[in-house]
């Protein structure tokens, strides 16, 4: 298991998306997971539990493609 503070250098674009109703990963601890790596985004599907890619595709696929539109190319080294 990886403590929080091991987060702190982590230098990759982050996006962590949770199902509201996930009863297996918590939208709270996911947010926390989100809030010790910098720069990291959070996102909670309202409509969703365990697998939102699964129950709402629109909705994930509309945040990681807007998360991608800004972040793709930036973990390539220069």
């Amino acid at each position: 298991m990886t403590e929080p503070d091991a987060l702190a250098d982590w230098s990759i674009p982050t996006l962590l998306v949770g199902g509201a109703h996930d009863r297996l990963f918590a939208p709270e601890v996911l947010e926390d997971v989100a809030a010790h790596i910098p720069g990291a985004r959070f996102e909670r599907i309202p409509r969703a539990g365990h697998s939102p890619y699964f129950e709402t595709p629109d909705e994930f696929n509309r945040l990681v493609g807007e998360f991608l539109a800004v972040h793709a190319l930036d973990w390539l080294p220069q």
